[in-house]
């Protein structure tokens, strides 16, 4: 399948699980779980990473839901309990948010950077009018997610070493200096990068984009 419609069936998937409620939740999770089983892969290894990067956050919704959501007390009497509708905020929050990720790590796993540039090209190349460059765009992503893998690559002895504070803040400067060292090669043109050139996608791929959002508004529409 395409990149493109790989790209746009994420993005549509991601609106709806964001935007929605329960139902969207569940039909977003029915129609991951679907391109699982016709994709035959499992990026869970991948999704455990996520997961754990994102530890933190998730802990700073459970609180702000817990305590910060006016409702109903789920003890009577004490100044700081936790609401019914706090619970259940948090608890879709946090379940919206665990579907995100585990579709970013299907996609990751499915598209390697050239095909993620590719699918980009594509759907940048609309843009071209308003002066927006899908090839520079394209690149720029690209380059970006590659150096970030490389440096966590690097930084995994590294961080064992030293402790997790001083390692973030390394982490955060390399990153900074990679992004930017991106950007002066863009310009300048100082890395010879080949822009993957692919085929359109074919007319009836685009069904599955469009049999998502049609799904999503028969839905939204009961």
């Amino acid at each position: 399948m395409h990149p493109s419609i790989l790209i746009v069936s994420y993005l549509v998937l991601s609106g709806f699980a964001v935007l929605g409620g329960l139902q969207e939740l569940l039909l977003t999770l029915f129609f991951t779980l679907t391109l699982i089983v016709f994709n035959r892969q499992w990026p869970l290894k991948r999704f455990l990473v996520f997961v754990k990067r994102l530890r933190w956050f998730f802990l700073s919704i459970a609180i702000l839901g817990l305590w910060f959501t006016p409702g109903q007390a789920l003890i009577e009497g004490w100044a700081w309990s936790p609401t019914h509708e706090g619970i259940l905020w948090s608890l879709h929050r946090i379940a919206v948010l665990l579907l995100l990720v585990f579709m970013l790590s299907l996609l990751l796993e499915k598209l390697t950077n050239e095909k993620m540039m590719q699918g980009l090209i594509y759907l940048l190349t609309p843009l071209k009018p308003l002066k927006v460059d899908a090839n520079i765009v394209a690149i720029r992503i690209g380059l970006t997610l590659r150096y970030v893998s490389e440096e966590q690559e690097k930084s995994r002895p590294a961080k064992q070493k030293l402790g997790i504070k001083l390692w973030l803040v390394q982490l955060s400067h390399t990153l900074t200096e990679r992004i930017l060292e991106v950007e002066n090669r863009c310009q300048v043109g100082v890395e010879q990068v080949q822009i993957p050139v692919g085929l359109s996608p074919r007319p009836i791929q685009w069904t599955l984009p469009v049999l998502v959002l049609g799904s999503f508004l028969f839905i939204r529409s009961l």
